[in-house]
């Protein structure tokens, strides 16, 4: 397959949704400053995000999410993954839609970014979406605009919901500790 994959707009021929495999295409190499949003799937080995003037380490099987405008890099000899560059107006088309409140958890204006490490029960349902998404811009068909729109919104809620169970997660983590230091002291 010739990656990378585009689905334009037939309103002026603008790229509408971007799909991509790397490392087959270097595309996050060097920093990327983008006019779109972008969905970053690790799906294998380590390496370095660089975001604006900082350095992360990531691992596999971590989502990354970007806003318009957000610099970005990766660097790794071992990652592979996905990158999904989506145009606002696509973007927006899942929020006019229906009520998806789960990308103010995903696409936070006061982070900009969010990264959310998908733990192993997870990540079947994050590979299979990925895998559907992939399929629906291959096939040019009836309804392909609105399939890619609804795996968006599943994609979009599954990582909130991943994003607030690790938040669950450690607020109560974080309550135990504090029961258990308040007892021994």
């Amino acid at each position: 397959m010739n990656y990378p994959l585009f689905l334009t707009s037939p309103i002026d021929q603008s790229i509408s949704f971007r799909f991509s495999r790397f490392p087959q295409d270097h595309c996050l190499e060097k920093a990327q400053r983008l006019s779109q949003f972008s969905v970053v799937w690790i799906q294998e080995g380590n390496g370095d995000l660089q975001a604006e003037f900082t350095t992360f380490p990531i691992t596999k099987n971590t989502l990354l999410f970007f806003e318009p405008e957000y610099p970005f890099s990766l660097k790794g000899e071992t990652l592979s993954g996905i990158v999904m560059n989506v145009h606002p107006d696509f973007f927006y088309t899942i929020k006019q839609q229906s009520e998806v409140s789960c990308d103010n958890i995903i696409f936070n204006r006061d982070k900009r970014s969010s990264f959310i490490h998908i733990n192993d029960k997870d990540l079947p349902l994050f590979d299979n979406l990925f895998q559907q998404i992939e399929l629906a811009i291959i096939t040019e068909a009836a309804g392909q605009f609105d399939l890619l729109v609804a795996y968006l919104k599943i994609l979009i809620i599954q990582a909130a919901r991943a994003t607030l169970k690790i938040h669950a997660h450690a607020t109560f983590s974080e309550s135990l500790d504090t029961t258990h230091q308040a007892k021994i002291l």
